[in-house]
């Protein structure tokens, strides 16, 4: 052969060679076409176990990204166990060279869910066979894994519900093997379920009859008449059959059976076998047969009884009537058999008005409820009577209550004196518990038996923890439990005692008290003792009260004339002292003496202020007013000099309107500001807070005001407090708790009688070192504010007019002449009213102006002023009083009066007033 040749068929060969390789590379390419389309995962790996290739499906499945999973080794996806695993799998494979399979193969997806798969492995081969790795398929069966699971769940789940039923449970599928013998039934035959189940051909009758043949779970599948005839008792309720039959031997001894059955259906209600409980009766049956021969035995018995005895269905009907019930309620039994017993001896309704027919219906419902019971009965000749009945319901085998049996005694009389008592105690019971006065019921040791509302109420003890107490150890103070002692001893004795005195609350407060203690006698015999307590804290409280303003009027009587008169020698010592110093060069010696004078007269001037206050001297410029800004000036006036004192105020802004004089209002505030600072001596705070509030009849009668609307000021100070002996007095003229010539002890004096005489009342709470709060009550009036408006000057304002100067005291007279004469007017002197009208009366127009004293013998200002008035409707009359005893002067001024004045005032104020008041004269004041 030549070199030709050979090229040529080398050539040949190659050709051939290549158009094979292109063949199996096209064949690949195609199955792989094949797999890329595929549902199912398909994978190569390389010896290693390293992905080379792999479909979508498997990117799928595993969660990964094509380009995260090429080259990925089974290690990164799987547990350590599971790559072991499949390192012997492919390890088989690699050396068998023939394919295998995994069941149950565990994938980490990427996001760390766990599936299960089923997975195909074989040999991957070069063209020459020699293995390069494996290839296979893959598919997810983690969800019938799960669905296998919970199936095998289920099953055993329904295992365990028949193994624990109480009755005996046998089933069998359509062939006849026993497929369920629970542990009831292996107790009752005494063979166990290893030893029956799976087996066939009548195995389960063994135990029962001796023999192989069909039983009641056999007719569910196939219908038989023989096996149906066999049977004392068969119930059928659509495909449940209920039988009772006696079997020869159960464990060895004869037995009667009570036993259901019903078929076993599939999913698609196909029967797929049946299921059978038996419950072994025979006590019960051997009882029943007892019953009856029992029931013979005391037909007789019942039929001669002394007692009613009926029996009686579900619906009513009588089923049975003895002889003593036909002679009781009129009716033979021939006429009462088969009637219902409503409208017969039951009426529908009692005389109570209790409906009976219900009762009736619901006893079969509620059995228990009505075991026993009272009602009210109809005779055949329509006489009530009373029946206590004893009724026991008569249930079949199934439980099913199918009669009663009632028994009735006659409680006719009885229940007439109950209801006589009943009466009685609902009357005792309704004024035991509505009663105002606490009551108590005790037994003769005084320990307590029972307590009613109004005690609980009053001491603030629950009925359980005042039961069981001994009432002078519950209640009574220790300083008076001897004399407790002796009034409970007394009323055990058989004595009734009365007695005013004090009893202790649970909190330990004390209430005074009016009791009353009786004993509880039965039969002449003495079992227990009735006490009555009445709360009189109010009447006592007004009693203190009454007695409070008797002293306080007293006194304040008393402090009233003292003011006035000594109103009147200061206005003496003022006005002479103003003359002088008119007279006297200010670089004269005695110059600086005059002034400290008048300091002096002022000092006196505002000690009589306070006692005119406590004196309840009248308002003398009354005018409606905003009081959040009177206690806001007082209180920044005390702040300014006080300043260790922190004052905080809470303002109500839609405050009411009330009428007040201010400056004694100021006065007010301020002495309660004064007292809070004299409690706090290191420092503190004060707490000013006002609001509206209505004030009931029954505050406003223990203060003796108005029930209505009121404006409240609160005063609260962190102070070192009182105790209630102290605060019982502070309100007492010259009481005080300093020492001596640290104070006077009017200035809440004062405080409470200007309130008294604005209508208003005060009250205080404090405790020993927690400091005090003080409550100012106003009354809230409909009116406008009125502004405030008074003629200033520093210089004595003259004047030409003629001034009849009204007064009863010589001294006023002459001191007040001299200083008006001072001033430029001509003056006339008048010793009283009468004398004043007189000289009006004589001449109307000599008198510019009257200066009118308030009170003076024969006729004083108040007197005089209409007189005036009549005969000179346009007098100017500036009325001047040191004080007024019945708080008239602000009625006065009501009545035509020009102005006020009150004693002692300088030559610098009475210039003032006098020009206000002739304001609307024609001269014009000269300096």
């Amino acid at each position: 052969m030549n070199s030709h040749s050979t090229v040529e068929k080398l050539k040949r060969e190659i050709e051939r060679m290549e158009k094979e390789n292109n063949n199996l590379r096209l064949m690949a390419h195609n199955y792989r076409e094949i797999f890329n389309d595929s549902d199912d995962a398909y994978y190569e790996v390389d010896l290693a176990g390293n992905f080379t290739y792999f479909n979508d499906s498997l990117c799928r499945l595993m969660g990964y990204e094509r380009d995260e999973l090429m080259g990925m080794n089974n290690r990164s996806y799987t547990t350590e166990e599971t790559a072991r695993k499949m390192y012997h799998i492919f390890n088989t494979v690699y050396t068998t060279e023939k394919p295998s399979y995994v069941n149950d193969y565990d994938i980490i997806r990427k996001n760390g869910q766990t599936i299960i798969i089923e997975l195909s492995v074989s040999p991957l081969r070069q063209p020459d066979g020699t293995i390069v790795g494996f290839c296979g398929i893959g598919r997810d069966k983690t969800e019938r894994r799960r669905a296998e699971m919970l199936l095998k769940e289920s099953e055993q789940r329904l295992a365990d519900i028949i193994n624990f039923l109480p009755d005996a449970t046998l089933a069998i599928d359509n062939d006849g093997t026993v497929i369920a013998w629970n542990r009831a039934i292996e107790e009752m035959t005494g063979v166990q379920a290893e030893h029956i189940l799976g087996k066939g051909n009548f195995e389960y009758a063994l135990p029962f009859y001796g023999t192989r043949r069909p039983i009641l779970v056999d007719m569910v599948l196939r219908e038989s008449d023989d096996i149906e005839k066999g049977y004392h008792v068969l119930h059928r309720e659509k495909d449940v059959l209920i039988i009772e039959t006696d079997v020869p031997k159960v464990k060895g001894k004869p037995a009667f059976l009570w036993a259901k059955a019903s078929p076993i259906y599939d999913r698609n209600g196909t029967i797929v076998g049946a299921i059978e409980s038996i419950r072994d009766i025979s006590k019960q049956k051997r009882s029943e047969k007892v019953l009856r021969e029992s029931e013979a035995k005391y037909r007789e018995l019942v039929q001669n009884a002394n007692s009613i005895i009926l029996r009686r269905d579900t619906e009513g009907n009588i089923t049975f009537f003895n002889e003593f019930a036909q002679k009781f309620f009129g009716y033979t039994e021939e006429e009462i058999i088969g009637k219902n017993v409503i409208g017969t001896i039951v009426p529908e309704r009692e005389s109570t008005g209790k409906d009976l027919a219900s009762m009736i219906r619901n006893s079969v419902t509620d059995p228990d409820g009505y075991v026993a019971n009272e009602n009210e009965n109809m005779c055949r000749n329509g006489k009530r009577v009373w029946v206590s009945w004893t009724n026991k319901p008569i249930r079949d085998k199934t439980g099913i209550i199918q009669e009663f049996l009632c028994i009735g005694t006659d409680i006719t009389e009885r229940k007439k004196s109950e209801d006589a008592l009943s009466v009685e105690k609902a009357y005792f019971e309704q004024l035991f518990e509505s009663a105002p006065e606490a009551i108590l019921i005790a037994d003769n040791t005084g320990r307590l038996l029972r307590v009613n509302s109004e005690f609980t109420r009053m001491f603030g003890y629950s009925s359980k923890e005042a039961i069981g107490q001994l009432i002078d150890e519950l209640i009574a103070p220790e300083e008076l439990f001897e004399q407790a002692l002796s009034l409970t001893r007394d009323v055990t004795r058989g004595k009734l005692v009365s007695q005013e005195t004090i009893r202790l609350r649970k909190d330990r407060s004390p209430v005074h008290v009016s009791v009353l203690g009786t004993p509880i006698e039965v039969d002449k015999g003495q079992v227990a003792v009735y006490g009555i307590y009445r709360d009189i804290s109010d009447r006592k409280y007004l009693e203190a009260q009454l007695q409070q303003a008797q002293k306080m009027e007293a006194v304040g009587t008393l402090a009233g004339g003292i003011a006035h008169d000594f109103n009147n020698l200061l206005m003496g010592i003022q006005g002479r002292t103003s003359l002088m110093l008119m007279d006297i060069d200010p670089s004269h010696p005695h110059y600086h003496h005059l002034r400290q004078q008048e300091e002096i007269v002022k000092s006196g001037a505002d000690l009589t202020r306070q006692l005119l206050g406590f004196a309840r001297g009248g308002k003398y410029e009354v005018k409606p007013a905003n009081i959040n800004k009177v206690i806001d000036k007082s209180s920044e006036m005390f702040g300014r000099t006080k300043k260790e004192i922190t004052i905080q105020k809470s303002y109500d802004e839609n405050i009411g309107i009330v009428e007040i004089d201010r400056s004694q209002m100021e006065q007010v505030f301020v002495n309660i500001f004064i007292n809070a600072w004299q409690a706090m001596p290191g420092g503190g705070s004060v707490y000013i807070e006002t609001t509206n509030i209505s004030v009931e009849e029954k505050t406003a009668a223990v203060y003796g005001v108005k029930p209505g609307e009121y404006v409240m000021v609160s005063i609260t100070d962190t102070g070192v407090g009182m105790d209630e002996a102290t605060r019982k007095r502070i309100f007492e003229p010259f009481f005080t708790t300093k020492d001596m010539g640290r104070g006077t002890g009017l200035g809440l004096a004062s405080v409470y009688g200007i309130i008294k005489n604005h209508d208003g009342f005060i009250d205080v709470k404090s405790e020993k070192g927690r400091g005090s709060t003080f409550n100012v009550y106003l009354p809230a009036v409909q009116a406008e504010i009125a502004e405030e408006t008074t003629l200033q000057s520093t210089e004595l304002i003259k004047g030409t007019e003629t001034v009849l100067l009204v007064d009863d005291e010589d001294m006023i007279l002459e001191v007040g002449a001299a200083i008006l004469e001072k001033l430029g007017y001509a003056v006339v002197l008048a010793k009283n009213g009468k004398e004043a009208v007189d000289l009006i009366r004589d001449d109307p127009t000599r008198f510019d102006l009257v200066i009118l004293d308030m009170i003076m013998p024969e006729m004083g200002g108040s007197e005089a002023l209409p007189i005036i008035n009549s005969i000179k409707p346009d007098a100017k009359v500036l009325l001047s009083s040191g004080y007024s005893l019945y708080s008239t002067t602000d009625e006065t001024l009501k009545e035509g009066c020009s102005g006020f004045i009150q004693k002692p005032f300088s030559m610098g104020e009475l210039s003032v007033k006098i020009r206000e008041v002739l304001a609307g004269g024609d001269e014009s004041p000269r300096r």
